[in-house]
């Protein structure tokens, strides 16, 4: 009777750990989702801030071209 008691609480142990496992898992999986929307948001906004810095090189560029043609 010892023996199945022993047997009960292990797997009481293990049935608790595997719940408590299965909740982290599913917040890890809410944390991966959110860094992926993170890293694409992050990745619009770099794209956004090299086309602004190319086009400011262009204007800089022209403006030198003006001021030295005069």
């Amino acid at each position: 009777m010892m023996l199945l008691s022993v047997i009960a609480y292990f797997l009481k142990l293990l049935i608790d750990d595997t719940r408590q496992l299965s909740l982290e898992l599913a917040k890890l999986k809410e944390l991966f989702y959110r860094l992926e929307a993170e890293q694409a948001l992050l990745k619009a906004v770099m794209q956004r801030v090299r086309l602004f810095a190319s086009h400011l090189e262009i204007v800089a560029i022209d403006n030198q071209h003006l001021t030295t043609n005069k």
